[in-house]
């Protein structure tokens, strides 16, 4: 991951700081925090982490976050539960493909918001150059000076890629300390699965999406949407 700040009175990018990652967590809103009663989309939800914000006592200052690199697995998991450890039952749209766009571009300014969905990291180009080493794991920071160029060489802005779905996790219950796991994974030869703990059936990839697999169905109240749907893995073609 690359998160950036940048300064609005300079105009420019103050630093960028590295993180590596093993899952996206993405945050959810509340039933009652005016999510639709058709779901949210996990498009929307990636945009949403990546939008440029203001952080928490930073007057003048926009943050986002960003991919740095693709990898080969994306792991995503939804942060279905609030601080008491209730769960939130926000339905969510799961795609087959997620499409990650090409093209380098600029990094955010006050009038333009840059994301890493859709748009891609803007329009232009440059020619991609080999990722800042990250140390010993730990996050890597980027001054001023070098922020602007180094965003610009962003190996996932240049690359671009499309990921196939291959594995969903649900979570059945009302809340962190209580219930149970059901899983749906993709075999050999594209066909789909549904493992609950000794049992294994075959499923139709529209019910995984849908989270109307036979051991999910009962948990679940809208079309073509999933209110339990907790971790899913996508693969980089």
């Amino acid at each position: 991951m690359i998160t950036l700040t940048y300064d609005k009175a300079k105009r420019g990018l103050r630093r960028c700081e590295f993180e590596p990652f093993s899952v996206w967590a993405l945050p959810l809103q509340g039933e009652s925090g005016g999510c639709p009663p058709d779901g949210v989309s996990l498009e929307q939800l990636l945009l949403s982490y990546c939008r440029a914000a203001s952080p928490e006592g930073g007057e003048g200052l926009l943050r986002r976050t960003a991919l740095w690199r693709l990898p080969d697995s994306l792991v995503i998991c939804l942060r279905r539960f609030d601080n008491r450890c209730h769960k939130l039952g926000t339905a969510v749209r799961i795609p087959p493909t997620l499409n990650f766009s090409r093209g380098a571009g600029r990094p955010p300014g006050p009038d333009k918001e840059v994301c890493v969905f859709g748009g891609g990291f803007g329009a232009g180009g440059s020619s991609a150059r080999q990722g800042v080493p990250l140390g010993d794991g730990c996050t890597y920071h980027v001054q001023a000076a070098e922020a602007e160029e180094t965003y610009r060489c962003s190996p996932a802005a240049e690359e671009g890629a499309t990921y196939d779905l291959s594995g969903v996790c649900y979570h059945l219950g009302g809340t962190l300390d209580n219930g149970h796991y059901v899983a749906a994974v993709q075999g050999r030869g594209g066909a789909w699965w549904e493992c609950n703990d000794s049992r294994c059936g075959s499923v139709q990839m529209e019910q995984v999406l849908a989270g109307t697999v036979p051991s999910v169905k009962a948990w679940e109240s809208y079309p073509k949407c999933s209110r339990t749907v907790y971790v899913m893995v996508y693969r980089k073609r």
